[in-house]
């Protein structure tokens, strides 16, 4: 799944919207392009659906598989579009020490941006609605940031 695939499938499946969602969605689909040409340096990309909608999910590997750090969703029931993450079941995930701190160091420098709602004390709701696009490029910094530091992890 690329974050190009992704798109393709979520604009079908994206409900009418007016022109503040419209907005929103272009923020949306500018974010997920960016995000993915970076990520694609670092992890891969993949798709889940449910009924709220959709989302693409941001992976470092983690061993011999994949684990989400984060994800882009399109939440078509609600009409919303949103950042959620580090992933808030990372307690659940098998992942060394080190890969736990960076995803505790990565909520808390997301928390400490601009815009976000902090979802319990594990990981933060970015609502497109009520974000500025430069305030995405943070957001970006900190996850590259994290990848960087996961990926450099992997050799030691």
């Amino acid at each position: 799944m690329t974050p190009e695939q992704f798109l393709q499938i979520e604009r079908t499946a994206r409900p009418d919207l007016d022109e503040d969602g419209e907005q929103t969605a272009q923020l949306f689909d500018n974010t997920v392009s960016k995000w993915g040409n970076e990520w694609e340096k670092y992890g891969s990309f993949r798709l889940t659906t449910g009924k709220h909608g959709l989302a693409l999910h941001f992976q470092l590997p983690a061993g011999k598989r994949q684990v989400a750090i984060f994800s882009l969703r399109a939440e078509h029931e609600h009409g919303n579009f949103n950042l959620k993450g580090p992933d808030a079941d990372r307690e659940r995930r098998k992942l060394t020490d080190r890969q736990m701190e960076l995803l505790d160091e990565m909520y808390e420098n997301w928390r400490a941006l601009p815009d976000n709602e902090g979802q319990g004390t594990k990981a933060i709701t970015l609502d497109f609605s009520n974000t500025e696009a430069d305030h995405l490029d943070k957001y970006l910094d900190v996850a590259v940031a994290t990848a960087e530091q996961w990926l450099n992890g992997q050799d030691s």
